[in-house]
């Protein structure tokens, strides 16, 4: 049997947030975009956290469990964008 604890919420925000800002600061996008990744990456987490406590599985429901994959779509989803697309706020979000 392999017990694997849950992730900490700081080590999952840490992780995501390294990631996003590089992404954003290499691609070369304009400041306010790269400022905006604190608030990506929190919004994400909170929404996943709230999920996972309201939403658990049931015997009737037991065939989805939400887990960091989902968020990593969530990213994935974000690192497909191009300053040349994504040059403003409300694009981005």
């Amino acid at each position: 049997m392999i017990c694997v604890p849950p992730t900490q919420k700081e080590s999952i925000d840490l992780i995501f947030r390294s990631i996003l800002s590089g992404f954003f600061k290499e691609g070369s996008f304009k400041k306010s975009i790269i400022q905006m990744t604190s608030n990506f990456v929190d919004a994400t987490s909170d929404i996943y956290h709230k999920i996972t406590e309201v939403l658990r599985p049931t015997p009737a429901k037991s065939h989805y469990t939400f887990n960091l994959r989902d968020v990593s779509k969530v990213f994935q989803g974000i690192l497909m964008a191009s300053p040349q697309t994504c040059n403003d706020k409300g694009i981005m979000i």
